[in-house]
């Protein structure tokens, strides 16, 4: 976000502080985190698809109000694109590991690329078309983590399409 409260140049206008975001949440001491809200929102996801996520629907489900998720997450379109990051996160993190010859290895990555994609309705498509509609500083940063990743797995496959014989430059995007 653009604007920015006078009193903390860190928090944008509007975002409760950390008291505020325990009072809202309804449940007093609750200690709700983003990793909290994150993984409640992939759970959701995984339930439901990503076209049914609403941040009232991820709040009810939390048992909190819709503003106790505003505190970490600016709006849906920062909490879709840490959804993204996450998965292209898993992906990385179970195909990097594969072994074997380029063959085994480029079957395995798609495997896991397809059966982890598959359990988040909705979220191939996000992936591919980066239909967020907002272009604020926090999405940007959050769009950091899914890019940082994403070009992790294109190296994974570069790597093993070289491996089979592919010239460096029908390799290179």
């Amino acid at each position: 976000m653009a604007t920015v409260n006078k009193k903390s140049k860190t928090r944008p206008v509007g975002l409760p502080s950390k008291k505020r975001a325990k009072l809202v949440a309804g449940q007093g001491d609750i200690a709700l985190s983003p990793e909290m809200i994150l993984t409640a929102a992939l759970d959701f996801t995984a339930r439901e698809g990503l076209d049914a996520l609403s941040m009232r629907k991820l709040a009810d489900q939390l048992g909190i109000t819709p503003m106790a998720i505003y505190h970490y997450y600016a709006n849906r379109d920062v909490l879709v694109a840490a959804i993204c990051g996450a998965i292209t996160r898993e992906i990385h993190a179970e195909a990097k590991g594969v072994k074997g010859n380029w063959r085994a290895r480029l079957t395995r990555m798609n495997d896991i690329w397809y059966s982890t994609i598959a359990k988040y309705p909705g979220v191939a498509q996000q992936m591919w078309t980066g239909n967020l509609l907002n272009n604020t500083a926090s999405l940007e940063s959050a769009q950091q983590e899914e890019k940082a990743y994403t070009v992790k797995l294109i190296e994974m496959y570069a790597s093993v399409l070289s491996e089979a014989g592919y010239s460096k430059t029908a390799v290179t995007i």
